[in-house]
């Protein structure tokens, strides 16, 4: 994605057009990066339903990383944002050409100051994008099981909620892959961090970007709410194989 975006900026920025005809790249490419995203989005949105029934073992814990179908949703948007920014740089670059030689350096740099904010919009689609890229890139959103708590990362946030805080026999199983809903009975002994909006109570999970099936989840959740002795196996090979058999998962 960064070789096709960055490789398309520079054909807009520095390759000759001539004029009355346009480049053939200005045609071609710009149907990748149209029919990417969809198919991008369509292998995303399939994958809802096809999460693994499994988690990770390691470092004395249960991880959830992200799941592909995220990956490929951001890396559609980040193309179809390299589009419209290839775009806006185009702009600028035959805006500094149309520029007479003997015009003075303040004019200059105002006249391009009045492009940048032409295209602020498309500008701070490319920000927006970007930090969605650097959230892929940290490895959220992700959730995280102790013998201790819940953490749940998202991609601009991260609450950590102990068993304790949550409500014994929840979370059922979500009617839709997009959100299980963990209901909080004690929300004084969540922690919060990150971008904080709305108030203390309920943590929603976006099941729908993790590798995980949302059934599977709930059942997880609510089965070490519900047994706290169970608690001390996670994160071990063989509290993983106690609850797999506790819930009727198996292996071929």
């Amino acid at each position: 994605v960064a070789a096709v975006g960055l490789g398309w900026l520079v054909v807009l920025a520095l390759v000759d057009r001539p004029v009355g005809r346009e480049y053939p790249g200005r045609i071609a490419v710009p149907l990748v990066f149209f029919v990417l995203p969809v198919v991008a989005s369509v292998v995303a949105w399939r994958l809802l339903w096809r999460g693994p029934v499994a988690l990770v073992v390691a470092d004395g814990c249960y991880r959830i990383p992200a799941s592909p179908g995220f990956g490929y949703q951001v890396a559609g948007q980040a193309l179809f944002a390299s589009f419209w920014i290839g775009g806006a740089v185009s702009q600028l670059v035959d805006r500094i050409g149309a520029w007479p030689d003997d015009l003075p350096a303040r004019l200059r740099l105002l006249d391009l100051g009045l492009g940048i904010l032409d295209e602020m919009l498309t500008l701070l689609l490319g920000v927006v994008v970007a930090l969605l890229v650097v959230v892929v890139l940290r490895g959220r959103p992700r959730v995280v099981l102790t013998p201790d708590a819940l953490t749940v990362v998202e991609m601009f946030h991260t609450r950590i909620v102990p068993w304790e805080a949550l409500a014994v026999g929840r979370p059922l199983r979500p009617s839709t892959p997009y959100q299980l809903v963990l209901i909080v009975a004690r929300p004084e002994l969540v922690t919060r961090r990150g971008l904080r909006w709305g108030g203390p109570g309920n943590v929603w999970v976006s099941v729908q970007n993790l590798a995980v099936h949302p059934w599977f989840l709930a059942d997880v959740v609510r089965y070490h709410v519900d047994q706290p002795a169970a608690r001390a196996g996670i994160g071990t090979e063989a509290g993983y194989q106690d609850l797999l058999r506790t819930l009727g998962v198996t292996r071929d």
